[in-house]
């Protein structure tokens, strides 16, 4: 039978919001400190506590390579623009000017991003947004930057290898290969390049020794699509259709794995070894990740931050056993305890009777909880607590009372006397009424006082035990002297146990 709930000393765990609920479509875990939001079709980025990173203005974020990753909005189905990067400590740096991707070249290679303008020329940009080289002419293919070099083609029958001032590099062919020009160019990769000359026989070139030789491959027409930066070396060997299509993107690094949400009647809370953290209350929930887990709850979308070391919720109670006078009003206390990570907001507590789950009207002062009873009687009373902040349940406990009713005296009335004396050894008859109000049995001792006309009073228990609640008559008679005539007799009964009454009265003696 739990009379009260004692404080725990020792450390336990909660959570609380670090983001709460959102007017966002979702949230998503894009990296350390950073999440993925989404409103009205668009997406961007904030930190775990709200702060806005990158404005929701974006439809795509792309993976990093060379710590850089596009941020761009889709203004067609074959136009992106990119609005800026995003570096993989978080920090977003916007673009001043309006640049588009390139089909298969959304990377940054060798510290720059080739790009198209706002008026269809082709050129390079840094990580911050400001040309580098190109757009003064119109090329029709730009390829991304390796080891300082890329591979431009401005329409007319000859590639060019540029670098990153604009100017092209002087490659050349073998001498008996007069009359021939340069038709297509791979990027160097280990200071070598590859090309094809206009009748598809096809060559390396060493950027160190300046020299130039024939390989015996001919490719007639190399797939441009396939070839936008990274191949494997092999393909200085013999260039085949083994190639990569795309950069290897990397994402920003997982973290640290906590506990896994438990759920109960289709809802989501937390616990861990089988103690409740947080109620079953949401309506989805991730698993805690650098101590953060994305959850929904009413149809909003927020953050939660798990605390561990923390003082856990308890109650306690001032005065477990109270004892009261009958019809009075008892004040029944608790004190709440919260967490550190809870101090000084604002806790909701609701207190349900368990016994009739009515709501307690109950007063806070500082964390004590004072409401009231009426008992008629002895009682134990207990109540189911509630504790809840900022739209979240937070924890569920019990508080219970011993209401002890005081023992009172019993009560004596109604003494009366036959005012005649008509026993031959002048005796007169009488009786009084005795009452036990209180809630056990009780056994008390009967005695008389008398004024000195009466010789004795007799015929009356020496003790008597009531039930609660029993009333009884008591019957006695008082001895007079034998005088004759009308005399005032005065008595008096009372019990060990409280209660007593008077008489004065006369009585004629025949």
């Amino acid at each position: 039978m739990v009379i009260a709930m004692i404080p725990f000393t020792l450390l336990a765990q909660t959570v609380g919001w670090e983001l709460a609920p959102t007017d966002y479509a979702s949230i998503v875990r894009f990296g350390p400190n950073l999440y993925q939001v989404k409103q009205k079709g668009k997406i961007g980025l904030i930190h775990s506590d709200g702060t806005e990173v990158v404005p929701v203005k974006a439809t795509s974020i792309g993976g990093f390579h060379e710590n850089l990753a596009l941020v761009t909005v889709d203004e067609s189905k074959e136009s992106h623009r990119i609005l800026g990067v995003l570096n993989t400590k978080g920090i977003y740096t916007p673009f001043a000017q309006s640049y588009y991707t390139l089909n298969g070249q959304e990377f940054y290679s060798d510290g720059v991003l080739s790009v198209m303008d706002g008026n269809g020329k082709k050129g390079y940009i840094d990580e911050v947004g400001n040309v580098v080289c190109g757009f003064d002419k119109k090329y029709e293919l730009i390829k991304p930057f390796t080891e300082g070099y890329a591979a431009v083609w401005d329409g007319s029958n000859s590639f060019n290898l540029i670098n990153k001032n604009g100017r092209p590099y002087p490659l050349t062919l073998p001498e008996d290969m007069v009359g021939r020009t340069i038709s297509y160019v791979y990027n160097p990769i280990g200071g070598k390049v590859l090309f094809f000359d206009d009748f598809g026989k096809c060559y390396k070139y060493s950027l160190t020794e300046k020299r130039c030789e024939k390989l015996d491959i001919k490719k007639a027409n190399p797939p441009l699509p396939t070839d936008y930066l990274f191949r494997p070396k092999m393909v200085l060997e013999n260039i085949d259709e083994q190639v990569l299509s795309a950069a290897p993107f990397t994402k920003l690094p997982a973290g640290k794995i906590g506990i896994s949400p438990t759920k109960e009647n289709g809802k989501f809370g937390f616990s861990e070894i089988g103690k409740p953290i947080l109620p079953c209350q949401l309506d989805s929930a991730t698993v805690f990740e650098d101590d953060l887990s994305i959850v929904s709850l009413g149809g909003k979308w927020g953050i939660l931050k798990y605390y561990s070391q923390q003082q856990d919720f308890s109650l306690s109670t001032p005065q477990a056993y109270i004892d009261f006078d009958g019809g009075s009003i008892v004040s029944c206390q608790f004190e709440l305890q919260v967490p550190s990570a809870w101090n000084g907001k604002q806790m909701n507590v609701t207190l349900n009777d368990k016994d009739t789950k009515d709501i307690v009207s109950h007063t806070n002062d500082a964390g004590l909880y004072t409401f009231q009873l009426k008992p008629e009687h002895s009682i134990k009373k207990s109540y189911d607590v509630t504790v809840a902040s900022e739209g979240l349940l937070l924890w569920t406990g019990e508080v219970s009372y011993t209401l002890k009713k005081k023992a009172v005296g019993l009560e004596i009335s109604s003494l009366v006397l036959d005012h005649n004396v008509t026993d031959p050894n002048y005796r007169v008859p009488g009786s009084f009424t005795i009452y036990n109000p209180n809630e056990n049995e009780v056994t008390a001792d009967i005695s008389f006082t008398h004024s000195s006309l009466i010789r004795e009073i007799g015929g009356y228990p020496k003790s008597v035990t009531l039930k609660s609640g029993e009333r009884r008559r008591v019957e006695f008679f008082i001895e007079t002297t034998n005088r004759r005539g009308d005399w005032k007799h005065t008595i008096g009964v009372s019990s060990s146990k409280g209660g007593a009454t008077s008489l004065t009265m006369e009585v004629k003696t025949l």
